[in-house]
């Protein structure tokens, strides 16, 4: 570093410390939003990394709707070393009836081997399995979630029944090791043993079960390079294997991808909080023009010049890095309390060498990136404007705007790298860069047309054409806050939006129950039940088991585990290259799905014909016209792609990927789906009860609860998208307080001549809070109409749902930020508006 520069940099920031204050703290504000929630991703990924074979209970499970054959294990046992241990459990949905309820329920069917890995605690202490083999009297003792007995109006000694078999509560389980969070579960467990299984007759009606084989290899084994190896084998895409690392990957998902999306508005933060550090640097640089003149004048070169105000940048983005990790460390126990429900275990979150490190980066480098503009006319500072009368000014040049490419390109490497997607990090940086230009190009001319208005009061007149005169000051303000107003707006429209979608569906009323594993043999008889006890059921649906092998005549094996996956596209894509399929065939449409492109499958000659699920296909790589050959329970079935279709998912209806006609796959094995109308509480219990006691392998789902758990969870991560959308609007209002203070020390001398010439203090008061008024209605009009024109494009082509409207939150927002926005002006200005005219005309 030259010596020189820095001695400049170090002297001037000592000589302007307002700019230097409000330029860090503006930085800092920024940065903190980026800072807590990226240690908060250390914390999560070190917490799951130290859990990571616990939350698998192994280091190694193959999982599927459908257990090993016999050459598959044959397979297995040559790829894994000869002591390798390993336990096979089964889950399955069923319902569990007591003395006075009944309650759908997820069983856990495990050996005593279980857990490699964890701690399987109940409430009397250490679980083990074994105790579950052991009968008394013809009963099988059970554990059961806390949560389950007041639903079923239980207690500990009682007896529940499991399909055919009875069992006794005699524990509850405190914590499962491979337990997923609390979120995720449809229903409530109770653990039994493997070799009870039978009792229930439940696994013999080929109901919806989930076998998993857990493997504990030794330690010197590479569990990544034995499940590379499995996956070659075992190519049914219907088999999941994966390594501890994937399990504890799956279990954060949902979290993990909520932690993408907030990363990115904590990037808004700090575009905003970027926004008012590059304007004040900008004016800093203005006031400072004559000295850097004097100075090349005196000899100093242009590269000195450029160098002692880049130095200047760089110790204000390492200092900025202080106030943010402070910030950071208060804001971090808020951040984990409202996402620690995501996880199963807790999460103790701190701040990281590595989080700093990245503030570090993107404070220092970002900062350079973002002034570069301003940066360069110190360059093309010559002596000889000394001589001219009016202030030295910055010379602008037509080029300048290009030298935003470097900061525009890191901006848009950072969406990317918070998204983990290219496709969502580059529309979101095209988002802002576009809503950035609406709002400058809106800004501007309704400047101009403030600057034309003929006004007949002074109070009017001043402060309105003042907003018109310092055009960058104002639209400095408006872009910030309009975008901060956008964000915290847009989330509240999208909660609203997606409440209405899962309660009120285009197709109708929500169903009040989803049931399933209904046998064929089972069908008719429960129809006829249903009937009598007047419930409507609708859209009783065939499920059939099968799997792609070729497409387009070429085979169609498993893909790379998604594991390995560097995008979330391609983590979504391989998740869905690598699992089997639910088949169905139907007559028709049911009225939750939509023909978009293609013709009707019923009834065409030659090679059957199939409509698949119009996202599935692009996930897939499918195309119109395309053939495929499935494996429809051990018999090849050729179809031809004629449709896709649109489906309303959040229907609760019964609805698949692939369709067939009536006629091609009708004669294979199959259970049945449906849905039952809306009922009342009481109607609900007194049909649950009775299909319960007449099918006890029928499982029900109460949709309401679901949805009511759904609705919660939307909540819970629509509160903190709020909490960062709300450091955007603070970014926001930071970058105003900055501008106003900044406008008032230069308006000093008007203020005093108002005050000399006759105005009162409430009247330059007045001003002040009409001007700064105003600019705050304008930002929030822009926020509110950005945030309903995204909330329509969502709406149509995202959800391909009606636009519903929240109005309260915009009209809070308009009032809010007006009167915020007047509040922080006279804040800002409160010292230029107090001082004497005296003392400023003496100064003058």
């Amino acid at each position: 570093m030259n010596p020189l520069a820095f001695r400049l940099a170090w002297r001037e920031l000592r000589h302007n410390r307002s700019f230097a204050l409000l330029f860090l703290f503006n930085l800092a504000l920024g940065l903190t939003g980026f800072l807590t929630l990226d240690a908060f991703k250390v914390s999560v990924a070190s917490s799951i990394h130290d859990r990571s074979k616990g939350l698998l209970a192994a280091d190694i499970s193959i999982g599927g709707r459908r257990d090993l054959t016999p050459a598959e294990e044959v397979l297995v046992k040559e790829t894994l070393p000869a002591d390798t241990q390993s336990a096979r459990n089964l889950e399955f949905f069923t319902m569990a009836a007591g003395a006075r309820t009944s309650r759908l329920v997820q069983v856990k069917a495990i050996e005593r081997s279980y857990p490699f890995y964890g701690d399987l605690v109940v409430g009397s202490g250490a679980g083990n399995p074994a105790v579950l083999e052991r009968e008394k009297g013809g009963v099988a003792p059970a554990w059961v979630s806390p949560e389950l007995l007041p639903q079923l109006q239980m207690k500990l000694g009682d007896r529940l029944k499991l399909g055919g078999g009875e069992f006794e509560l005699v524990d509850t389980v405190v914590q499962d090791p491979a337990g997923s969070s609390s979120f995720l579960s449809l229903a409530p467990k109770i653990f039994i043993a493997r070799s009870q299984v039978p009792r229930t007759g439940l696994v013999s009606t080929g109901g919806s079960i989930g076998y998993t084989r857990l493997f504990k290899i030794p330690g010197t084994t590479d569990a990544v390079a034995a499940v590379r190896t499995l996956n070659e084998k075992l190519t049914d895409p219907a088999l999941r294997v994966q390594t501890h690392k994937g399990a504890s990957d799956q279990v954060a998902r949902a979290a993990t991808y909520l932690g993408d999306y907030l990363g990115l508005a904590t990037l808004v933060a700090f575009f905003l909080a970027s926004v008012g550090s590059a304007y004040l640097f900008r004016s800093f640089l203005s006031r400072r023009s004559r000295e850097v003149a004097v100075l090349r004048t005196l000899g100093l070169s242009r590269s000195a010049a450029l160098s002692s105000y880049s130095v200047q940048l760089l110790i204000l983005g390492t200092l900025a890095l202080v106030p943010a990790a402070v910030f950071s460390a208060l804001l971090l126990p808020l951040v984990t309390k409202l996402l620690q429900t995501l996880f199963p275990f807790s999460i103790s979150a701190t701040l990281s060498w590595r989080s700093l490190g990245l503030a570090l980066c993107l404070s220092t480098v970002g900062s350079l990136l973002l002034c570069l503009p301003v940066l360069v006319r110190v360059r093309r500072l010559q002596p000889a404007l000394l001589f001219q009368e009016s202030d030295v000014a910055l010379p602008p040049s037509a080029r300048d705007s290009l030298w935003l490419l470097p900061a525009v390109v890191l901006y848009w490497l950072l969406s990317i790298w918070q998204a983990k997607s290219i496709l969502v990090g580059s529309l979101f940086t095209l988002g802002l860069l576009g809503t950035t230009a609406l709002v400058l190009g809106g800004g501007s001319l309704i400047l101009q047309w403030l600057g034309k208005i003929q006004y007949r009061t002074l109070l009017w007149r001043l402060p309105l054409r003042q907003l018109a005169r310092q055009k960058v000051a104002t639209l400095s303000c408006v872009l910030a806050l309009s975008i901060g107003t956008l964000l915290v707006n847009l989330i509240g429209q999208l909660q609203v939006l997606l409440k209405t979608q899962l309660e009120e569906p285009q197709t109708g009323k929500l169903p009040s129950f989803f049931l399933f594993d209904i046998q064929e043999e089972q069908k008719d008889p429960l129809l006829a039940l249903l009937e009598k006890e007047k419930a409507k059921a609708n859209h009783v649906s065939p499920m059939i088991r099968g799997r792609l092998t070729h497409l387009n005549g070429e085979a169609y094996g498993k893909g790379e585990s998604a594991e390995g996956a560097n995008t979330r596209e391609e983590e979504v894509e391989r998740r869905f290259r690598n699992r089997g399929l639910n088949l169905t065939y139907r007559e028709k449409l049911s009225d939750s799905e939509e023909i978009t492109e293609g013709r009707d499958i019923s009834d065409q000659p030659g090679v059957p014909q199939v409509s698949v699920e119009k996202e599935y296909a692009k996930r897939m790589g499918f195309k119109m016209g395309d053939k495929l050959k499935l494996d429809v329970q051990g018999v090849e079935v050729e179809a031809t792609i004629a449709n896709f279709r649109r489906v309303q998912w959040s229907s609760f209806q019964p609805n698949f990927f692939i369709q067939f006609p009536l006629g091609v796959i009708d004669e294979a094995p199959k259970t049945f789906l449906a849905s039952v109308g809306k009922l009342t509480a009481d109607e609900k219990l007194s049909l649950q009860e009775k299909v319960v006691g007449a099918f006890p392998n029928v499982s029900l789902i109460d949709v309401s609860q679901v949805v009511e758990r759904i609705l919660a969870i939307l909540t819970q991560m629509a509160s903190a998208l709020r909490f960062m959308a709300a450091l955007a609007l603070i970014a926001g209002s930071v970058v105003l307080f900055s501008v106003a203070s900044h406008q008032a020390r230069l308006r000093r001398w008007d203020i005093a001549m108002l005050k000399t010439l006759g105005a009162r203090f409430k009247d330059v008061q007045r001003m002040s809070l009409i001007e700064f008024g105003v600019l705050g209605f304008m930002s929030s009009c822009f926020g509110i109409v950005g945030a309903l024109g995204a909330s329509y494009l969502f709406s149509n082509l995202v959800f391909d749902s009606r636009w519903v409207v929240e109005w309260k939150l915009p009209l809070f927002s308009l009032f809010a930020v007006t009167l915020t926005s007047a509040a922080i002006a006279l804040l800002a200005a409160r010292q230029a508006l107090s001082e004497s005219p005296q003392l400023l005309l003496r100064q003058k």
